[in-house]
């Protein structure tokens, strides 16, 4: 699907040789309030972290072993992958639902209305059918759909009025069309795999800026995904390898454990945000908005009152923003940041090392109240 096949393959020989103003939105809450606050803790939840839309050998596209995929994963430290092959499960007995990581096996539907993965079920269901009845059937068996790679030109998702649970807000196929130009080639040419991966890393800011639309009209989660056939490029030298998605990016879950079904309930809940680890590893990361009776996170639904709080921590000084309905309303460049909210709104947060994009959180829904 990635159109600069040939281009990326001739890199890819090479490379193995070689905003919008401030509202008034948010004010910065005040030192003598970030003193007596004491930090949200979240309690009960560890941080997982996985890959998202894999396609093995049971793709018509795809050659790797599933075994081997786990492999690569294990390597880099993966919580859990989910391998999505094309319109089949063919891989459901290689799943493994224990022990680190997780390997669990959906599929990537191809349908009319765009690509829909399929993720958290067991039996397969068809394609050939009126994308409203996939849908049905995916959550019918306590499974999530989610938008793949939604804008890609040849083949976006249409169908935003159905009730799918979210979209990927990242993904490689997408980052190589946008980029498909020469100076993509040069970067290839004279970078080490990883680092042209990181070089050529950039804001999704078509995406995000359709998920913020979307997010004005219902909840949406965001997840990473990484679309990997291994099979841009000429072999041993690969541009789309698992080991340098596995190192650039990946989707942090806030699961209460490592299994399948805590897993599930995070993503579905939005507990979740995206991290480029390539760049730094976003742990801890904290979003949560204070308020009277406790903290809400990632995912929440919080009634709008007075002097509600949003807290940003990230474990590195970056460039920290805060957005409400798609438009910026705070920024800090700290270790962290305290704003007291003024309105109600969707709230999500962004973090920059540099020019590179960090993290990207799911939102924290504040609710005007009737």
């Amino acid at each position: 699907m990635i159109k600069t096949r040939w281009l990326v393959g001739l890199a890819a020989v090479a490379t193995g040789c070689a905003a919008l103003l401030p509202t008034p939105a948010v004010r910065h809450a005040p030192p003598s309030a970030a003193a007596t606050g004491a930090e949200p803790a979240i309690h009960g939840l560890r941080d997982v972290r996985g890959a998202i839309e894999l396609h093995s050998r049971h793709s018509h596209d795809g050659t790797t072993p599933v075994s081997t995929i786990a492999r690569l994963a294990r390597a880099v430290d993966l919580d859990f992958i989910i391998i999505t092959d094309h319109n089949t499960l063919a891989a459901k007995p290689e799943e493994r639902l224990t022990g680190r990581p997780l390997v669990l096996v959906g599929s990537e539907l191809s349908t009319s209305a765009g690509h829909l993965l399929a993720l958290f079920i067991d039996q397969e269901v068809p394609h050939d059918q009126p994308v409203e009845r996939i849908v049905e059937a995916v959550h019918a068996q306590g499974g999530l759909a989610f938008a793949a790679h939604p804008l890609w030109p040849k083949k976006p998702w249409t169908r935003w009025d159905l009730p799918i649970d979210g979209l990927e807000i990242f993904d490689f196929s997408t980052m190589l069309n946008e980029d498909a130009t020469p100076w993509l080639l040069l970067k290839a040419l004279v970078l080490p795999n990883p680092w042209f991966w990181r070089t050529t890393l950039q804001r999704p800011s078509a995406v995000l800026a359709h998920w913020d639309r979307q997010l004005a009209t219902r909840p949406l989660v965001g997840i990473s995904g990484h679309d990997t056939h291994a099979h841009a490029g000429l072999r041993p030298f690969l541009v789309d390898s698992f080991q340098s998605g596995f190192h650039l990016v990946s989707t942090h879950a806030l699961a209460t454990e490592l299994t399948p079904r805590a897993l599930a309930d995070a993503i579905r809940r939005g507990r979740c945000y995206v991290g480029f680890d390539g760049v730094a590893d976003p742990r801890p990361f904290l979003f949560a908005v204070q308020h009277r009776r406790g903290v809400g996170l990632m995912g929440d639904h919080i009634p709008w009152q007075p002097d509600l709080t949003a807290i940003v921590r990230v474990p590195r000084r970056g460039v920290i923003t805060l957005y409400r309905d798609g438009k910026m309303v705070g920024r800090s460049h700290s270790v962290g940041a305290r704003w007291v909210l003024e309105h109600p709104g969707v709230y999500r947060v962004e973090a920059f090392l540099g020019k590179r994009p960090w993290i990207f959180s799911n939102p924290i829904y504040v609710e005007a109240t009737p």
